[in-house]
């Protein structure tokens, strides 16, 4: 093991409610063994940094780490970038090309978002696992290999596997240890230490001083649910650095909450029939559940539909039933269209 110590743990995953304490033990315990591991959770919730972690404290830390989104693509090219290419099999590349498999030998190779892989490319990984080994494209020369897979989730693999989208077999080899990285929203008493160690790393990168937030926005941000988790929650304290004001956290968790009204929010009517009221509580309802799913996936509309196990224009409709803009504002000031 490295001289990572408990210390430098809590450094990078910061927090001390008893969830993220697991977080910290179950890291530590699987960077012992060689065994897969996949992490399991919403995005922003510190699965790329978890897997840095396993890395870095295992036997294999100083060797190479290498980290793919397994965002949608061609297949061939994927593959490709997997497996390598022989010396003279592509005119792209005529002197060959090694593959990730190859580079991340004796390291480790980090699979984020691994529900999105391709059939046919979950069939070649299965196989490199299996056989400890792999042979670039167009050669016949056999390269044994000795890696470690982590990988990560946002999805219930177990649903996937149902719906044909994943293969069984690998989700099993894949997962052989499974960590579960917490929302935000579990561990509200770690949002004034995340926001103080935001803070201070903002301070110290830009060489600027700022200043703690108010106990009433304190109050405020723990209340919140933050969708985005971690990644959002550094993005609104990098915006307050920068401006000194609190309106930036009070204006975004108020308009957040204007977007995410509470099912239960409007007044009863008594004057209005019980079928209408009910109507108008279940269309706000299911207005926050795709609000919340849509957030979960980055505004991913593929993904959250199949989070929500409803077809892809079946979703479209009730996005605009529900007057739900398609183009959203992050906190870091950006505008985003269904970014995955």
């Amino acid at each position: 093991m490295t001289q990572l110590t408990s210390a430098t743990l809590r450094q990078r995953l910061v927090g001390e409610s008893q969830v993220i304490r697991d977080v910290r033990e179950h890291i530590a315990q699987a960077a012992t063994v060689n065994m897969p591991v996949l992490l399991v959770g919403e995005t922003g919730t510190g699965k790329h940094t978890a897997a840095q972690l396993l890395h870095e404290m295992s036997k294999r830390h100083g060797r190479p780490f290498l980290h793919r989104l397994c965002l949608k693509t061609f297949a061939t090219d994927f593959e490709e970038e997997l497996l390598g290419i022989e010396e003279g099999y592509s005119r792209a590349h005529p002197r060959g090309k090694q593959g990730l498999f190859e580079l991340s030998d004796n390291g480790s190779l980090f699979l984020d978002k691994i529900e999105d892989l391709d059939l046919r490319i979950q069939s070649v990984l299965l196989n490199v696992l299996h056989d400890s080994g792999s042979t670039r494209l167009g050669g016949t020369k056999w390269h044994p290999l000795d890696l470690r897979l982590i990988s990560s989730t946002e999805c219930d693999l177990a649903h996937e596997v149902a719906a044909g989208r994943f293969q069984a077999d690998l989700m099993f080899r894949i997962s052989t240890l499974c960590i579960s990285m917490p929302p935000l929203r579990n561990r509200p008493e770690d949002i004034a230490p995340l926001v103080t160690h935001f803070l201070k790393g903002f301070a110290h990168y830009h060489g600027v001083h700022t200043h703690p937030v108010s106990p009433s926005a304190m109050t405020l941000m723990e209340r919140y649910s933050w969708p985005g988790n971690i990644r959002e929650l550094e993005n609104l304290v990098s915006q307050y650095a920068t401006f000194g004001d609190e309106r930036f956290i009070i204006d975004h968790l108020r308009a957040q909450h204007e977007d995410d009204p509470g099912p239960f929010d409007s007044i009863i009517d008594t004057h209005t029939p019980l079928r209408l009221q009910t109507q108008r509580v279940m269309r706000n309802l299911e207005r926050r559940i795709i609000l919340t799913v849509l957030q979960a996936n980055n505004w991913n509309r593929k993904k959250a539909a199949r989070t929500l196990d409803i077809s892809y224009r079946a979703l479209l409709y009730k996005i605009k039933a529900a007057n739900i803009p398609p183009i959203r504002r992050h906190s870091s000031g950006l505008t985003q269209k269904g970014k995955s």
